[in-house]
């Protein structure tokens, strides 16, 4: 399934992208999943549009029988309130959990975007780790199967121990598109304070605010009088520039 959002290796590709830049999910075998019958705010969807199955989220059950989608990594303008009879809605399908060891050989939860270890020719697998940002690709042979029985009683880190239970609930009532809504916030998140050191460091200090502002000023003014001349000398009011 696609995800929406940014990853951290280049070759970490989506399934496909609509019109509209939510995504779409691989399984076109709509038929043989079960309808939805009692939706709830948070759970994870299916929705056909155009002929194609696209990841959403349910944002809002709006009345008896009807909720509010939002596809994963589109707009909040493109949010589509949708019959639960419609016949366009199905439950995401099942999610995937995997230990994803990393280059310290550290395992963390993940949830797995593209692949499967359930498929003997699957050699790579993209994977969304639980409580971070980005996706990235890994080996099979970098992945296990997260189980009940494969957590350790002791985590390395209180942030591991929180992706543990993020994942634990995750498959106890989750969805793929949670998982990536949930990286998409944490990447907004990070950015703020990103965005604020950088303005903080370009502008100036309070002792040469003054200064600052004093030579764009004078910078301005002699961009205008450039421009003023360059009109004159165009209209043949004043002598050229190598007169």
């Amino acid at each position: 399934q696609g995800s929406g959002m940014s990853e951290d290796k280049g070759d970490a590709s989506a399934s496909g992208v609509s019109p509209t830049g939510h995504e779409a999910s691989e399984d076109q075998e709509g038929s043989q999943q079960e309808p939805l019958l009692d939706p709830s705010e948070g759970d994870g969807v299916e929705v056909e549009a155009d002929g194609e199955w696209w990841d959403a989220i349910v944002v809002k059950v709006v009345g008896e029988g009807v909720v509010r989608v939002h596809y994963v990594g589109g707009t909040d303008e493109e949010d589509e309130e949708i019959a639960v009879d419609s016949g366009r809605l199905k439950p995401a399908k099942k999610l995937e959990v995997v230990w994803a060891k990393g280059a310290d050989g550290i395992g963390w939860p993940a949830a797995v975007l593209d692949g499967s270890l359930l498929d003997p020719a699957c050699t790579k697998l993209r994977v969304q780790r639980f409580l971070q940002p980005n996706s990235s690709w890994i080996r099979r042979d970098q992945a296990s199967v997260f189980t009940k029985e494969s957590i350790p009683k002791r985590s390395s880190s209180k942030k591991l121990a929180e992706a543990i239970e993020s994942a634990q609930a995750a498959l106890v009532k989750g969805s793929l598109a949670a998982v990536v809504a949930e990286a998409n916030e944490l990447q907004e998140k990070e950015a703020k304070p990103a965005k604020k050191r950088a303005r903080k460091s370009q502008g100036p200090s309070a002792s040469s605010f003054s200064a600052a502002s004093h030579r764009s000023s004078n910078n301005q003014a002699n961009v205008r009088k450039n421009h003023r001349l360059t009109a004159m000398r165009k209209l043949g009011l004043c002598a050229p520039l190598d007169a």
